[in-house]
């Protein structure tokens, strides 16, 4: 009788382990492909806790026309983790795809929702069940699929039957650790180990066009062929009260850094960028070239000798326009869609390294008619336009402006205060300012037929500035940070940024197609 029991006991025991190991079926984990061409990451936690209204988030990541992904996405959602969007794009439509794989806590909640957006929707769908995943398949282009911990999406760049769509999904939810980003790549890891509200990495393995024209105008596949300095390329991306900022890495590989990397000079010069000589200038880029590595470089891609060609006529010697000018270059401008060209006001500044060849040079050319003498400046007539040549200290202005042309002259260059605050000891600049830019948009001019125009009118009220800036050149590791400021300074951007993604969208749905 006890014997029985024993054995009776053990049996239980044995059946409760299989049914406890069956109710926790360990699910195995997900990777992303190596080959894909970038990956979009959201941390879900951080971008919620700074959000009134996520939704619209989720929205502009599975676009308008799966409208039930928008629905179904925003039920049963684990907030605590980090959802991932990639594409991958080829030639070939059969293997460009987008996918994502999003976080779950509740999958019940989540079936729930699913069913009911079907419904709404009018998708002629069934749930269908493929080893651990769950999965629906719409329109043969879009398969869904989901399991206890997340949701996963496919959307191929062509149609196809639904066993070859099931098979690519498969594919990749089943990439081997060994075979994936996370894998493969040391700076993905570096990414992820980051804090940030948002981040992408891109993929560097870019491959030249073998096309018969290339040979034409120098080494152009040598040109072609830089991406392939980068080692990696990824952002970090932080939603703050009033702007978006981003942290832009790269880092290139030692070997063709060290080749290339004096080519950019460490900094461009910030006295130079100080002296342009507008007050409310709409944008203004600045950087700095060193020319000796220049010259060098175009030698090396057999450009050289067809620049000596090109400026034959001259009696100068083709490395004295490398000696000329110290490689510092400044483009900024005021005023933009003027009716006459010159009235536009646009200014470029470049350095200059020894003044005697350059003189030499503008006597050359006013020698041949192509430019005129003034008292102190020189005009370089090209079809009905005319630039003003200026030479002052160290810089050489060039300008379309009149008005412009006489400040430079009067040494009234005085930037504006705004402006000055971004100029610094960095290899590049640019900055942008969308409240003045807007003010010489010709909104009258342009049709409203297809509510375009109110789509960026829409989106134009809401930008204030953009900044770009490089720290200073030199290390394999280049950090470039944007900055976009927003006009709304008291909400973060990351609600300001869900309300134009919504009228976007509320516009596209208005749009009517011409007739």
């Amino acid at each position: 009788m006890f014997e029985n029991k024993k054995y009776l006991l053990i049996i239980f025991s044995i059946i409760i382990l299989i049914g406890a190991s069956c109710s926790s079926k360990k699910i195995e984990p997900t990777y992303i492909p190596d080959d894909v061409s970038g990956v979009f990451c959201i941390d879900l936690k951080n971008v919620s806790n700074k959000a009134t209204d996520f939704s619209n988030a989720i929205k502009v990541m599975s676009g308008d026309k799966y409208s039930f992904v928008n629905q179904v996405f925003n039920a049963g959602v684990d907030y605590s983790k980090k959802a991932y969007f990639f594409i991958r794009t080829s030639p070939e439509l059969s293997q460009s795809y987008t996918a994502g794989y999003i976080p779950l806590n509740n999958k019940k909640k989540f079936e729930e929702a699913l069913k009911k957006s079907t419904k709404e929707n009018n998708i002629n769908t069934e749930i269908k069940t493929k080893e651990d995943w769950k999965y629906i398949i719409t329109e043969n282009q879009v398969i869904l699929m989901w399991n206890e911990k997340q949701v996963f999406f496919l959307l191929q760049g062509d149609k196809s039957d639904e066993e070859k769509l099931l098979a690519n999904a498969q594919k990749i939810i089943k990439t081997p650790e060994n075979q994936s980003l996370e894998g493969k790549q040391n700076s993905f890891k570096e990414l992820l180990a980051q804090n940030f509200d948002a981040s992408y990495w891109l993929n560097t393995e870019f491959t030249t066009p073998k096309l018969p024209y290339l040979s034409n105008w120098g080494n152009l596949e040598s040109i072609l062929s830089l991406p392939k300095m980068v080692e990696s390329n990824y952002g970090l991306i932080t939603f703050e009260k009033g702007e978006i900022i981003t942290k832009n890495i790269v880092k290139f590989k030692e070997e063709s850094f060290k080749k290339y990397k004096n080519i950019i000079k460490t900094s461009y010069d910030q006295n130079l960028a100080k002296s342009i000589p507008l007050t409310e200038p709409i944008f203004i880029t600045a950087f700095a070239l060193n020319m000796k590595e220049v010259e060098k470089m175009l030698d090396e891609w057999k450009f050289l000798e067809k620049l000596k060609i090109q400026v034959s006529f001259i009696d100068m010697k083709i490395e004295d326009f490398f000696t000329m000018i110290s490689g510092d270059i400044v483009i900024s401008g005021q005023t933009y869609g003027a009716k006459e060209m010159q009235d536009n006001d646009f200014v470029v500044a470049l350095g200059l390294e020894k003044k005697e060849i350059f003189d030499k040079f503008i006597n050359e050319v006013a020698s041949l008619g192509l430019a005129k003498k003034k008292k102190n400046y020189f005009v370089l007539n090209y079809d009905d336009y005319r630039v003003f040549l200026i030479e002052k200290g160290n810089t050489l202005y060039l300008t379309l402006s009149a008005d412009l042309r006489d400040k430079i002259l009067n040494e009234n260059n005085k930037i504006n205060q705004k402006l000055s605050t971004s100029i610094g000891e960095q290899s590049l600049l640019f900055a942008l300012d969308y409240n003045k830019l807007n003010k010489f948009i010709p909104w009258d001019s342009i049709k409203n037929s297809d509510n375009t125009k109110n789509m960026y009118q829409n989106i134009m009220k809401e930008l204030d500035t953009f900044e770009m800036q490089a720290a200073p050149w030199g290390n394999a590791t280049q950090i470039t940070n944007f900055k976009l400021k927003l006009t709304n300074k008291s909400r973060n951007a990351v609600n300001v940024l869900a309300e134009i993604i919504d009228k976007i969208n509320k516009d596209a749905k208005e749009r009517k197609p011409n007739m």
